[in-house]
């Protein structure tokens, strides 16, 4: 899925001006105005941009769209709350997305940041439910709310109806919300495979590989290799999935690079990852979702060292994930992969 063409700094930026004119009284052609529209969105973008409250939930209302978008089953996902809304019921709220799945069905989606405690209950008050719901009403679409645990990596999708109420305001911790999680309608998957990973990196024997008297060396790459368990991975398909769930997976490293060094020279060194807490008596360890993968991805190029840089990539939205075919059978890299639906009862 790729993003559609856009002109912002012709259109959109009128139509702010547009927007700002009827609070501030702005005229077009004006000099005056221009220069207090400039002023006010300066004074207003330096305000924004160091709070930490509106980046981080402007950035996962956009992670949610390129989730969306790499997790290969819809056809569409467009921004809903955005431009003018007129309405004649003034309590009323437009959710953050439309979405159109492959299957022709459709829905309207709102997005929540939660950062606190995942047992704790995340409260919605009824009021903000109902505003939304009037809007999925009038525009004939169901509505689901889609929620970022933040501290744990995790999406999950649950329909309004099916949201637990309390005194009429909406009431779910995280646990609550996997059990009538619909995220798979989107196509995010368990997927687990045989640990560990394995990145080796050879060194060119045809270059300088000699440790020095005080452990250091110079060398130069001569070629990668992956495995999987013990098994090295020879299918160019395979590698590239290995190589993906091992920098996006939840597996953690075993603890520093191990190097070898043969006769004085360094023949490779190898990156292991694994899970943190092996379940034992079988053949596989859960690796992670693909929505966190992806989210994790999103994060890496939006905030490289820590810091948000930008709420959204340059990369295209549907470009973060990878592709496993319906059909996958790896020969090297087995995969296990686990659908999970939501239990209403």
């Amino acid at each position: 899925m790729k993003r559609i063409p856009r002109e912002p700094e012709r259109f959109e930026v009128l139509e702010l001006f547009s927007s700002l004119g009827l609070k501030h009284g702005f005229s077009l052609g004006d000099q005056k105005s221009e220069n207090r529209f400039i002023r006010t969105i300066a004074q207003s973008f330096s305000a924004t941009s160091k709070n930490p409250i509106i980046l981080y939930g402007r950035r996962v209302q956009a992670m949610f769209g390129y989730v969306a978008a790499s997790l290969g089953r819809a056809s569409l996902v467009k921004e809903e709350d955005v431009g003018e809304l007129y309405a004649r019921d003034p309590d009323i709220r437009a959710p953050d997305f439309f979405v159109v799945l492959e299957t022709g069905s459709s829905f309207l989606v709102e997005v929540k940041n939660c950062h606190q405690d995942p047992i704790k209950p995340y409260v919605f008050k009824s009021s903000y439910l109902d505003s939304l719901a009037k809007y999925a009403h009038l525009v004939g679409h169901p509505l689901r709310i889609a929620i970022y645990w933040s501290r744990e990596n995790m999406w999950t999708l649950i329909s309004l109806e099916r949201l637990p109420r309390r005194n009429g305001h909406g009431v779910l911790n995280m646990l609550d919300a996997m059990k009538i999680n619909e995220m798979a309608d989107l196509g995010d998957l368990q997927v687990a495979t045989t640990p560990p990973l394995t990145w080796r990196v050879l060194t060119d024997p045809t270059q300088p590989r000699k440790v020095d008297s005080s452990g250091e060396v110079v060398f130069a790459i001569g070629d990668f290799e992956f495995y999987c368990g013990n098994r090295r991975i020879e299918d160019e398909q395979e590698r590239n999935l290995a190589f993906y769930f091992m920098l996006y997976g939840d597996w953690e490293e075993e603890g520093e690079p191990e190097a070898y060094i043969e006769n004085g020279n360094l023949i490779h060194f190898d990156f292991v990852v694994s899970h943190p807490a092996p379940t034992g008596g079988q053949q596989f360890e859960i690796l992670g979702s693909l929505s966190g993968m992806i989210s994790r991805r999103f994060k890496d190029l939006t905030a490289p060292e820590a810091t948000i840089e930008r709420l959204v990539p340059s990369a295209e939205p549907g470009s973060l994930g990878i592709v496993i075919p319906k059909d996958y059978k790896g020969e090297r890299l087995p995969l296990w992969r686990f659908t999970l639906k939501p239990n209403y009862d």
